[in-house]
């Protein structure tokens, strides 16, 4: 069967998470044995794009839009932006039979821009793949399978030795909420920015990691929602991750601190005794292991999701 996998090329910017979960779906499809292609609406998708994922090669190849209108035989057109294709004179979604396409929710349908969208799937869609399954308390389908985002153990893995006693790793670091790490004379403040081998070879030296970008307005719909794949690359790097406390983080409760800001999450980092220490980042990493990694389940869950 052929895979056709939607990754909106509106703009691709260093760090998308929608395009990082769409990449990792298709080397996955690839590992399952589809004939598996990425496909951009307005056709700007080129190899040079992806240089930041730092995949040492890519097993897909790239579809043009046009071709897809004209497939035949067993194929599937898998979609997390559905409001990119059903858009313009041209839209895709005239062409292609419903049976043949598969959302993955990511946020249309809880969003108010996209009512019209969100209108449509819910008309369309018995089953749709959902990225954090805490997400079923809050949508009606007949059957949502969970599709969470993983992070790649060639990258993100922990290894002691390199970490640097009292560092803080973070992200962002033009937003205001950060600007009280300055005052911190420990160790180094390490900025964990750049392409995916650069963020991860710093999260691996960090020992802790403050997560404080502000969540999703959606967030205010349910708990549990997707966010900060940040906050997850830290924690699959063994760091002690501190995050801001709401709705979104409310799970993590009982794996990390949660904390009210960055001046909190200084003071928690200063008094937290080595064996606290260990018991976060052991909770962390059996999270991870158990949510966020590509194994078994997640291969039988993206072959029932691709049916």
């Amino acid at each position: 069967m052929r895979v056709f996998i939607h990754i909106s090329d509106d703009s691709l910017y260093l760090g998308c998470g929608g395009t990082r979960s769409q990449v990792h779906l298709a080397n996955a499809c690839v590992e399952m044995d589809y004939d598996t292609y990425v496909f951009g609406q307005r056709d700007r998708l080129t190899w040079d794009k992806f240089d930041w994922l730092s995949w040492p090669s890519l097993r897909f190849d790239i579809a043009l839009r046009y071709s897809l209108s004209k497939q035949k035989g067993e194929f599937r057109i898998v979609s997390s932006w559905l409001n990119r294709l059903m858009v313009g004179q041209d839209s895709l979604m005239e062409d292609i039979p419903l049976e043949n396409l598969r959302y993955l929710e990511r946020d249309e349908i809880a969003r108010e821009k996209y009512r019209s969208t969100a209108s449509f799937i819910q008309s369309h869609f018995d089953t749709v793949g959902i990225t954090n399954r805490e997400l079923v308390k809050y949508y009606g389908f007949k059957e949502m399978i969970p599709l969470e985002n993983w992070f790649r153990r060639d990258l993100f893995y922990y290894t002691p030795r390199k970490k640097i006693p009292w560092s803080i790793g973070f992200q962002g670091s033009q937003k205001p909420q950060y600007q009280e790490l300055e005052t911190w004379g420990r160790a180094p403040l390490i900025r964990c920015e750049g392409n995916q081998a650069r963020v991860a070879g710093r999260m691996r030296r960090c020992e802790f990691f403050i997560y404080a970008n502000p969540p999703k307005r959606s967030i205010t719909l349910y708990s549990g929602e997707g966010f900060g794949n940040a906050l997850y690359e830290a924690m699959a790097c063994g760091c002690i991750v501190l995050a801001m406390k709401h709705n979104g983080t409310a799970y993590l409760k009982d794996t990390i601190p949660l904390v009210h800001d960055v001046s909190e999450a200084i003071t928690l980092i200063k008094i937290l005794s080595e064996q606290k220490k260990q018991q976060i980042r052991e909770k962390s990493l059996a999270l991870v292991e158990e949510r966020f990694r590509l194994n078994d389940e997640k291969k039988r869950n993206i072959g029932r999701f691709l049916e």
